[in-house]
């Protein structure tokens, strides 16, 4: 093998995926022995990997080409988003915080990155939580019914799935 792992996950598959100019960004649900999140360059290749951890539960994940984000929980601790260097994979800080940035213990599906803000649905809250990721605190978050899907539309625009509509 080529030492990045296998591409599936051990106990529950691919849950997300986002993609950039340079690759595919695949995260798998939960995985025991291999890295949860796995970036294949457009030559089909594994170019890096990063863990959530034995067990760790890869929730979502997206690109803004040079930075990619991923949402994981660790077994029975609150969300975390990590930030990773597009072409290397290497842990980036998110604002002044060392490591991954803790988020609230609650159910975040989904995960658009525009700017300087993340964007994660909370479906149980009909919002959006807004984090500034220049200084890794919370913005004000967006109200939005049932939010479920999310992505970035053409530029900055913000596209999200509410109930059986989209949104802008």
């Amino acid at each position: 093998g080529d030492g990045l792992g296998s591409i599936g996950g051990t106990h529950g598959g691919p849950s997300a995926v986002a993609a950039d100019a340079d690759g595919v960004y695949m995260l798998n649900s939960v995985e025991e022995g291999q890295k949860c999140l796995r970036k294949i360059g457009v030559d089909g290749k594994a170019k890096w990997f990063a863990s959530t951890g034995v067990f760790g539960t890869g929730r979502a994940v997206a690109s803004d080409g040079k930075y990619a984000y991923m949402i994981y929980q660790p077994v029975n601790k609150a969300p975390l988003l990590a930030r990773f260097d597009a072409r290397t994979g290497r842990p980036v800080n998110i604002g002044s915080k060392n490591g991954p940035l803790p988020l609230v213990k609650a159910s975040l599906r989904d995960l658009a990155v525009i700017g300087d803000k993340a964007y994660i649905t909370w479906l149980k809250k009909d919002k959006l939580m807004v984090i500034d990721l220049s200084t890794g605190e919370p913005a004000p978050d967006i109200p939005v019914p049932a939010p479920t899907g999310i992505c970035r539309g053409n530029g900055m625009e913000l596209l999200v799935c509410s109930g059986t509509s989209i949104v802008r």
